[in-house]
């Protein structure tokens, strides 16, 4: 059954993560040569012909040759640094990328709006999202405990969030997915950001438009109560084994994770630190990609999710042309051909409802059993029940005597 409700309160704001390009920025290249220490052997030139494969341990797009990822394992090492630290030093910043930001009509600094957090596309910056990674290095991490999430209650581009993106390279990209920025939006807010898809990549001197409308899926009482293979999904309130909710793409971490695990005995960089667990290596790297879950190979047992609102979002873009004028204050004092514009916002407050009921219930069988005995023995269940009645009477007497 579908149904359309306008939606009066606060609707939900997604995740938005806006990630940097892949592909290291020579000026961060310099930088982290200055600061490190060269093991002996070891100069700053043949550091920085190899330390561009480094994204290889946390992005599948970068290319690489192990004994290039060795030699930055042992420089690393050397210099009692990890990996994520190092990443870190050669990704631009939050602040680097995000030059200024408004957010429900208002100027705030992106820096309290954004976080870097590790992602499956590698370092971005987070905005109403979570990270699983952060939260149980917690210690006093618990699944159970409320989130806060961010909403909006009024229509419009103007009225959502907006964000001008630095746009440094004018170059044209040699490869889209390691010298473009990309922005993925998710559902519901505060989602949890180590398992991303379906970015769209940010052009250069380009605004793009994201307005989201929502749609709910709900489930009626006679299916809810059905056991998990009858009613073919589960419930958002059925928490997994790391996850504190029940998400479909949650479920194919866990299981991209335990693959990882069997196969390579070790953990993806973008996964939470397990305890008795090492982490992945370069001589582990060819096996961690061997193993991802696609999203519908259908290797895992992971179900869609029963009751959830879902975000709707078909983002446009256009070309940004610096000599027309603009009636917008946010553009001023932005250099129109060094930067992207992203918008999103709420598009309407429509809710299109898709409500999830039994088309057989325990009702409906014991009808359908009436029919059934009616047909092939002459009578019915009622019928059938007054004989056992009176069977159950008449020994009962005679038991008495």
């Amino acid at each position: 059954m579908v149904q359309m409700t306008a939606v009066k309160t606060w609707v939900t704001f997604p995740t938005v993560v806006v990630c940097p390009e892949i592909n290291v920025p020579q000026e961060k290249i310099l930088q982290f040569l200055g600061r490190i220490k060269y093991p002996p052997g070891v100069d700053a030139t043949y550091v920085e012909s190899i330390i561009w494969q480094l994204g290889a341990f946390y992005s599948r797009d970068v290319t690489f040759e192990t004994a290039d990822l060795e030699s930055i394992q042992r420089i690393l090492e050397f210099n009692d640094m990890d990996v994520e630290t190092a990443g870190a030093m050669l990704t631009s910043t939050c602040e680097e990328i995000l030059i200024k930001c408004k957010w429900r009509g208002k100027n705030i600094t992106c820096s309290s709006l954004f976080r870097m957090e590790m992602t499956s596309y590698g370092f971005c910056c987070v905005f109403n999202g979570r990270s699983l990674k952060r939260e149980m290095k917690n210690p006093g991490y618990n699944k159970k405990q409320a989130v806060q999430k961010l909403h909006v209650s009024q229509v419009g581009p103007n009225r959502g969030l907006i964000v001008a993106i630095s746009q440094n390279d004018t170059r044209p990209p040699i490869n889209t997915d390691l010298y473009y920025k990309w922005i993925s939006l998710k559902n519901n807010g505060f989602y949890y950001v180590e398992m991303l898809s379906n970015g769209t990549p940010v052009p250069i001197a380009s605004e793009i438009w994201a307005g989201f409308s929502t749609k709910g899926i709900h489930i009626a009482d006679e299916v809810r109560y059905l056991s998990r293979d009858l009613r073919r999904c589960r419930m958002t309130d059925e928490p997994l084994k790391y996850f504190p909710e029940y998400h479909r793409t949650y479920c194919l971490m866990e299981c991209e994770m335990a693959r990882i695990m069997e196969r390579c005995n070790c953990t993806q960089l973008q996964h939470p630190v397990l305890p008795g667990v090492r982490q992945c290596g370069a001589r582990d790297i060819q096996c961690v990609r061997s193993s991802v879950v696609p999203f519908g190979a259908g290797v895992c047992n992971c179900p869609m999710t029963c009751d959830r609102d879902i975000q709707i979002s078909m983002p446009s873009s256009f070309r940004i042309y610096p000599n027309l004028p603009t009636i917008d204050s946010f553009y001023e004092g932005l250099d129109l051909t060094r930067i992207s514009i992203v918008r999103v916002y709420l598009q309407n407050v429509n809710k299109m409802i898709f409500s999830r009921r039994s088309y057989f219930t325990h009702f409906n069988l014991f009808a359908q059993l009436g029919g059934v005995f009616n047909m092939f023995f002459g009578c019915s269940i009622l019928t059938i029940l007054e004989i056992l009645i009176l069977l159950w009477r008449a020994a009962d007497s005679a038991l008495g005597n």
